[in-house]
């Protein structure tokens, strides 16, 4: 199996097997939002194979919903994050698993939406005619 095969196959896996965390913003989500994002959205960027945990498309931003394990790999995922936006111009907004209630996201998701937002039209290379 070549890495491609198996990241898909992990995503498929992931899918199959979500966090409370994952479900929570999920059901959150699709009571909120019009279009529900992508779950588990195997991409390439610069020659590698991301999962991103949701992908709403039409905006151009991937949500990760980050347990204790990232507090090890703070440098990785900056780095992750740095290649999804300079080489595919996805906005990655990061949210700690115990802000994934109704009540945090309520508050707090719509005002990262939209920063998030303004950075990739501050960014974008093409022009809107």
């Amino acid at each position: 199996m070549d890495y491609k095969e198996w990241v898909l196959q992990k995503a498929k896996e992931l899918r199959m097997n979500p966090t409370k965390s994952e479900l929570d913003f999920l059901n959150w989500v699709k009571k909120n939002y019009a279009s529900t994002p992508c779950f588990q959205y195997p991409i390439e960027a610069n020659c590698k194979w991301f999962i991103l945990d949701f992908y709403f498309k039409s905006l151009n931003i991937a949500i990760e919903i980050d347990g204790g394990i990232h507090k090890n790999q703070i440098e990785k995922d900056k780095n992750r994050d740095k290649i999804l936006f300079e080489k595919m111009n996805i906005y990655t907004i990061r949210i700690d698993n115990k802000f994934c209630k109704p009540e945090v996201l309520n508050e707090r998701f719509e005002s990262k939406i939209n920063y998030a937002t303004s950075v990739l039209k501050k960014y974008d290379k093409t022009e809107i005619i």
